[in-house]
């Protein structure tokens, strides 16, 4: 069977009184280009959406829980409040997209792109986000517990009143990022280069600093303790 087009999802969107009637859940829409259509709210959930483009797609409220989204384009997208829990996002391109209070509980973002996108408030528990670009990013007051990090960029990044405990962040770019009453409890940050980077009233109780240049960061109110060693 064909993977479904634009042509097709606006045919079934023409019979619908709102997208969020919209029901594609495990069809294949790989490849398609469905840019600039409202899915506000549709169930997309387990999904193809491999190399979909949706530049500039409404997707708030969207359901895309398991949805396979590896290599997809979603530029500016607007995806507040969506389902991505478990979703394959690999080398998807979220570049200026929305993300604010989104589930991305135990996704995999490795080598995703999310600069200067918004996931203000979202849920990235257990997220797989490895050698990721999330330079500029605002992350604030977003869930990110046990999360991997590893080698990613977030330079300027904003991670304020974040929870990064027990988040992995082994040789990262932090330089100029934020983290501002961010709790980084039990964190592991070895490696990181932390260049001007404002750590100002963050918790680092039994964080991972070890070949951590603390002299070229901001710790003032910082809580640390059992810190590792460092530079």
């Amino acid at each position: 069977m064909s993977p479904l087009t634009k042509t097709d999802v606006v045919q079934k969107l023409a019979q619908l009184d709102s997208p969020a009637q919209l029901v594609l859940t495990g069809l294949d829409l790989s490849g398609a280009d469905l840019s600039g259509l409202d899915l506000s709210g549709a169930d997309l959930s387990r999904a193809n959406l491999t190399k979909a483009r949706l530049r500039r797609t409404l997707l708030n409220g969207a359901k895309l829980a398991q949805a396979n989204l590896s290599g997809a384009e979603l530029t500016r997208a607007r995806l507040k409040g969506a389902d991505l829990q478990e979703a394959d996002l690999q080398a998807c391109n979220l570049t200026e997209a929305l993300l604010d209070e989104a589930n991305l509980g135990e996704a995999n973002l490795q080598r995703v792109v999310l600069s200067g996108a918004s996931l203000i408030r979202a849920n990235l528990t257990l997220a797989l986000i490895m050698f990721a670009s999330l330079d500029e990013v605002n992350l604030s007051q977003a869930v990110m517990q046990r999360a991997n990090l590893s080698r990613t960029d977030l330079n300027r990044a904003n991670l304020s009143e974040a929870d990064l405990s027990q988040a992995i962040m082994v040789s990262s770019h932090l330089s100029r990022a934020t983290f501002r009453k961010t709790n980084l409890f039990a964190a592991d940050l070895s490696e990181a280069i932390v260049e001007g980077t404002d750590f100002n009233g963050a918790n680092l109780q039994e964080a991972n600093l070890y070949n951590v240049n603390l002299g070229m960061a901001n710790f003032r109110g910082t809580i640390v303790e059992k810190k590792v060693k460092s530079r």
